[in-house]
């Protein structure tokens, strides 16, 4: 599995935090990789494997 530990960082008063939230699903015949970014209002399929990306920008 590509699972990766929780990391949990302090810090970064000097900056604004910048940070970008995004739930992305798997389409059908990706090889088990979650390829497209579910948009703002969109539908989940209760049941459906999405994986939860948080991306911190340098600097934070």
């Amino acid at each position: 599995s590509a699972r990766m530990a929780p990391r949990v960082a302090t810090g970064g008063h000097k900056n604004a935090f910048e940070t970008e939230v995004g739930l992305y699903r798997k389409t059908f015949g990706s090889d088990h990789l979650f390829d497209v970014k579910i948009q703002p209002g969109g539908t989940v399929i209760l049941g459906e494997e999405v994986l939860l990306r948080v991306v911190v920008h340098d600097g934070d």
